[in-house]
């Protein structure tokens, strides 16, 4: 809400915070700078950073380059992190990462996947609500294992392969959720695993940007989640060949209950 001048002493008189019209500029482009920073890292950038952490320390940059893995795999892997608004000023801890991961894999996913675990002690603090406590929604089991199975990978990209059913009963409890917490001033978050943070993300990311998808394993050891609300669907909503594998694995279960007891 924009006020007069004349009227700025009586607003503050009524606890409203006012802000000067360049503040408010100044705020919304740094916004959008954050939304769009994965944009602007190009090659040239990169190196430029990969010279800064060389005048410091020369051994972990000869360490990854260029035996290990080449600039573009770096700038893709930065990239992926600034998408979703993790911050690369700790960019020392983000190369050891990929040094360390780089002789197993050289898929851009799987290393800022990998980042994100080491760098959650400093992200994960934003999103608190209080300290040490996460307020998020989580995924029940049953459907979290079978989003698990839809996942497909590729050289280039992650993603889900979803049955409309699916998709639309997925939207149908998540929405609310999402509405419900953007209106009480919360970050509309959701927890998972990590085999389906990256997928479940990219899935959600055109319908939903401003939702926050963290792993479990992200998490700091102290800090605890709050369940806002669990995404659940009822079993008809799920295709007759994942019922019949949810099934199989309950008769299994049970077979190896009664082998014990027995």
């Amino acid at each position: 809400m924009w006020v007069p001048d004349e009227e700025r002493r009586n607003a503050e008189i009524e606890g409203c915070t006012v802000v000067d019209p360049s503040s408010v500029l100044v705020t919304h482009l740094a916004d959008v700078l954050k939304r769009f920073a994965y944009l602007i890292l190009e090659r040239e950038g990169t190196q430029r950073l990969l010279d800064l952490i060389k005048d410091k320390n020369p051994t972990l940059v000869s360490e990854l380059l260029p035996e290990l893995v080449n600039v573009g795999i770096i700038q893709r892997t930065l990239q992926n992190l600034l998408r979703e608004r993790i911050s690369i000023k700790n960019l020392t801890l983000i190369l050891e990462t990929i040094a360390d991961m780089g002789g197993l894999t050289k898929n851009p996913d799987d290393l800022s996947e990998q980042a994100r675990k080491r760098l959650g002690m400093y992200f994960i603090k934003e999103y608190e609500v209080e300290p040490n406590k996460l307020l998020a929604m989580t995924i029940e089991p049953s459907l979290e294992q079978s989003l698990i199975s839809r996942v497909k990978r590729s050289q280039f990209d992650i993603g889900l392969i979803m049955d409309p059913s699916i998709t639309e009963n997925i939207i149908k409890e998540i929405e609310p959720k999402i509405s419900e917490m953007t209106e009480n001033g919360l970050t509309p978050i959701i927890v998972t695993t990590s085999e389906l943070r990256l997928a479940f993300r990219r899935f959600m990311e055109p319908s939903y940007p401003q939702l926050v998808v963290l792993a479990y394993q992200e998490l700091p050891s102290e800090t605890q989640i709050e369940p806002f609300g669990a995404i659940a669907l009822p079993n008809q909503s799920f295709p007759d060949e994942v019922l019949s594998s949810m099934d199989d694995s309950e008769m299994s279960s049970d077979n190896e209950n009664l082998v014990v007891a027995a």
